[in-house]
């Protein structure tokens, strides 16, 4: 019998079912589960709502008291990895707010910075 890997993977042991007996709604449950649990994501949420408040109220910050209060009960690299998604939506909608061609002529004008700032980047 052939058993299902990626149960093993997100949850560190062996399924108890072989992969093709565990109907779909049983394996999302699995992976669900391997998460954590619910109050966890939901004290998760308060922490990025908190964070999103600030942002929106100061204009920075969000990063800084996400990640703080993200570490106290998550690993650090998961932390980062679930910093990612929401500083790129707030930065692209701060970056829109005054409309695409006032996002573009920003590019425009601070081309050589974005320039240097890049190869910077991934050469240093």
């Amino acid at each position: 019998m052939q058993y299902c890997a990626t149960f093993l993977v997100y949850t560190g042991r062996a399924s108890p079912f072989p992969c093709c007996k565990i109907p779909r709604m049983h394996r999302t449950m699995d992976y669900l589960s391997a998460l954590g649990p619910p109050d966890l994501w939901l004290f998760a949420y308060a922490i990025a709502l908190c964070a999103g408040v600030v942002k929106g109220v100061v204009g920075f910050a969000m990063p800084l008291i996400l990640l703080s209060g993200l570490s106290t009960f998550v690993a650090p690299d998961i932390a980062l990895a679930c910093l990612i998604v929401p500083t790129l939506m707030t930065n692209t909608w701060q970056a829109l707010r005054q409309g695409g061609a006032a996002a573009v002529a920003s590019v425009v004008r601070f081309r050589v910075f974005l320039i240097a700032g890049g190869l910077l980047g991934f050469f240093g």
